[in-house]
């Protein structure tokens, strides 16, 4: 890797972390509970967070929509998202 892809990079990942989270954040509380057995932390579902996904397709339940903006990055069982929730 050279100087301008590794400038480059950090250009793209400021940026990223500047982005207000809030539109679609969706996740199943099943899932959160899947990742956190397996992996140790929630993930976010990429499918989770399309405007057309309403309901898991695995664990078909509704899923939970955060109704505050974020200014940071967040995970789907960080206090803050779970505080402010509802089903969808």
């Amino acid at each position: 890797m050279n100087r301008s892809t590794t400038r480059a990079r950090q250009a793209l990942l400021q940026s990223i972390t500047r982005l207000n989270f809030h539109r679609h954040l969706r996740w199943c509380p099943d899932c959160v509970s899947e990742d956190i057995e397996r992996l140790g932390r929630a993930t976010w579902k990429t499918k989770h967070l399309y405007p057309t996904y309403l309901v898991c397709t695995k664990h078909q339940t509704w899923l939970q929509v955060a109704q505050k903006r974020f200014k940071r990055l967040v995970l789907p069982n960080d206090p803050d998202v779970l505080s402010i929730s509802k089903p969808h």
